[in-house]
């Protein structure tokens, strides 16, 4: 996958020395950023859009480019609830649907999908396909699923209940 032209644009930044100059300055005065957001517009000829962008990259000494994905700014934070990363997707106007598909996609390859619920009909199917790699009789594997799920079962129900468990792991 190529680099959007805002990430590419982020790295011109990054490596002009007109530009570092100005972070120096904006880290050492952090109160008067907004000068300093002007003057990079100015001087790199940025629109509006980079008004949001600009105090993140003066501001942050470990800002990462890779955070960006096309025009859409991916912002985290830790949530005061359950400590966990909590990402936020800034979606200007211009943004296309390509680009918030990148974002999302971004968003999905840092955070890990756990703690998922599934309906109870998920579980039975997985739990019937776990018992038959387990290499359980049918009659068995019957009385599992009744005993863990309060359900009767008969061969055509935990069949049908393992093909479609292998058909979603796409066993």
């Amino acid at each position: 996958m190529s680099e959007s032209k805002v990430t590419i644009r982020v790295r011109r930044l990054f490596a002009d020395h007109r530009f570092q100059a100005l972070r120096k300055k904006a880290q050492a005065d952090p109160e008067n950023v907004q000068t300093y957001v002007q003057e990079a517009r100015s001087q790199h000829r940025l629109s509006n859009y980079w008004s949001e962008l600009l105090p993140a990259m003066l501001l942050n000494e470990k800002f990462d480019p890779a955070i960006l994905a096309g025009a859409v700014v991916i912002e985290s934070h830790i949530d005061p609830v359950t400590g966990k990363v909590a990402y936020k997707l800034c979606i200007p106007p211009e943004a296309t649907l390509t680009e918030v598909k990148r974002a999302h996609r971004v968003i999905r390859e840092r955070e890990k999908l756990a703690d998922l619920r599934y309906s109870g009909r998920y579980l039975q199917e997985f739990r019937a396909l776990e018992l038959q790699e387990a290499h359980k009789p049918t009659q068995e594997i019957i009385k599992i699923l009744k005993a863990e799920f309060n359900k009767d079962y008969d061969a055509p129900d935990v069949a049908s209940l393992i093909q479609k468990a292998k058909q979603k792991a796409k066993l």
